[in-house]
């Protein structure tokens, strides 16, 4: 029974964790047709997607030493988390285009230089590649985490 609650807990943790993530994009009313358009504009030849979708990270921010409750006890303050959304873009780019790691480096560059991308994102980054062959070409997956600016978080105390 005790595992059982456990696992309720947890997946009510979860639960309101990507309920708050979903809020602040709605706060911060992210024009995601024109994110969308921008994105079909900005792609250049040999490179193209293959997903894109939200993703979040939970982070455990430093907090101050123990409080003190009483002359012989110590109260640990309570855990604080960050939630942090961003924009996840995969796809591949082929080797028929030239050097598959600078064509993905420029294909970031303009992401990074559009403003009109750029302008919700504190930071635009590469994640992960990864090399396979489609047919006798050589392809590189890409994953781009485009992190949203601090505005776009949340906080919570647990």
């Amino acid at each position: 029974m005790k595992k059982v609650l456990e696992l309720a807990r947890e997946q009510n943790i979860a639960l309101n964790d990507n309920l708050t993530t979903i809020e602040s994009l709605i706060e911060k009313k992210v024009m995601w047709s024109r994110k969308l358009n921008l994105l079909s504009d900005l792609i250049i030849d040999g490179v193209w997607y293959t997903n894109i979708s939200i993703g979040t990270k939970t982070v455990e921010l430093a907090s101050p030493g123990p409080t003190p409750k009483s002359k012989w006890s110590v109260e640990k303050p309570a855990a604080t988390r960050k939630i942090i959304p961003y924009l996840i873009i995969e796809g591949e780019v082929s080797s028929d285009y030239g050097n598959q790691l600078a064509t993905l480096g420029k294909f970031i560059q303009a992401l990074k230089d559009d403003p009109l991308f750029s302008e919700d994102f504190a930071t635009i980054q590469l994640d992960s590649t990864s090399l396979h062959s489609i047919r006798d070409i050589e392809v590189m997956s890409f994953n781009i985490n485009c992190y949203f600016k601090e505005s776009q978080g949340s906080n919570e105390t647990g």
